[in-house]
């Protein structure tokens, strides 16, 4: 068997505008979002069916189906059959690329990154297994739009994580969160801390209501800071913050939280949470706090810098 090792990386959305309802039942997004070190470690390993010297061979008892595909992780509540996304890029990936041949598909997870935290872990994951399993079979630069395409049908947020193993680091998303255009990343510390709360996207994006959106925040002059947090962190805020906090006010405990600790440049709510993010330049000194003291395991202080 052979064996491919990738980092898949969290995400923070610095801006998340809902712009709409669309007809598909997504929501129309603006969002911009980047990658921080903040990591799972993603083995994965594929072999081909050894009977006979084609690789379309029939199943066999070595191989008694088409594909096979076993999913481990180190996080004892994360599911590992097909609603996995690191599962589901192995089927997706075998359908679109190796449709009738013979392979056992191998992925084990080492978690870091808190589960069903507003952070993308499941989507980095999954775009991790796509990149591994692209390596792994040779493909080239021109086989890329359509592993875009088949990160797209995993999941939202799926696509970007797959521009992250790409090599970038921040995009834009509009649409549905898949139309991606890469733009400069700020450089900056990260403070991640993540309530003990279990939160439904869909419960959340449920919950968001007109007067939660009016106001869009500022993409274009976020942009304008030119990578700078300080210049950046004004234009920073999330539409579905607010229902997020009517559903699990204790959340607004941690934004206080965050809020005490050393003037962070902004504090908000990722994605759809539970997570709060707190920016802070290099240098501030929670960095030496932390250093020193540690935190306890649901905070976690990280650089945009992979």
């Amino acid at each position: 068997m052979d064996f491919r090792e990738r980092k898949a990386y969290a995400k923070v959305n610095w801006i998340l505008n809902v712009l709409g309802k669309r007809p598909d039942g997504y929501h129309e997004v603006e969002t911009l979002m980047q990658a921080v070190d903040l990591s799972d470690r993603i083995r994965t390993g594929w072999e081909l069916c050894p009977a006979g010297l084609s690789p379309y061979a029939s199943p066999c008892a070595a191989f008694p189906e088409e594909l096979s595909v076993e999913v481990r992780t180190s996080a004892p509540r994360l599911p590992t059959g097909p609603e996995n996304l690191a599962y589901q890029a192995a089927q997706l990936m075998h359908e679109r690329f190796h449709r009738g041949r013979c392979e056992r598909i191998t992925v084990d997870i080492e978690k870091k990154i808190p589960v069903a935290a507003g952070l993308a872990g499941g989507s980095a994951d999954g775009a991790a297994v796509l990149w591994a399993l692209a390596d792994l079979w040779r493909l080239g630069e021109e086989d890329f739009p359509a592993l875009l395409a088949l990160a797209g049908r995993m999941g939202s947020d799926v696509p970007f994580c797959l521009m992250v193993q790409k090599g970038f680091s921040a995009c834009l998303a509009t649409g549905r969160g898949t139309e991606l255009q890469p733009v400069e990343p700020l450089d900056c510390k990260v403070l991640i801390t993540t309530p003990e709360l279990s939160v439904s996207t869909r419960d959340v994006y449920g919950e968001l209501k007109p007067e939660d959106r009016v106001r869009p925040f500022d993409t274009k002059a976020f942009a304008a800071a030119s990578g700078d947090p300080a210049e950046a962190a004004p234009y920073m805020g999330n539409h579905l913050q607010t229902p997020a906090l009517r559903l699990f006010p204790e959340i607004q405990k941690s934004i206080d939280w965050v809020r005490s600790l050393y003037d962070p440049l902004a504090v908000f709510v990722s994605g759809s949470g539970p997570t709060v993010v707190g920016v802070y330049p290099w240098g501030s000194p929670l960095e030496s706090i932390c250093v020193c003291h540690g935190l306890n395991p649901n905070n976690h202080f990280v650089s945009t810098r992979k």
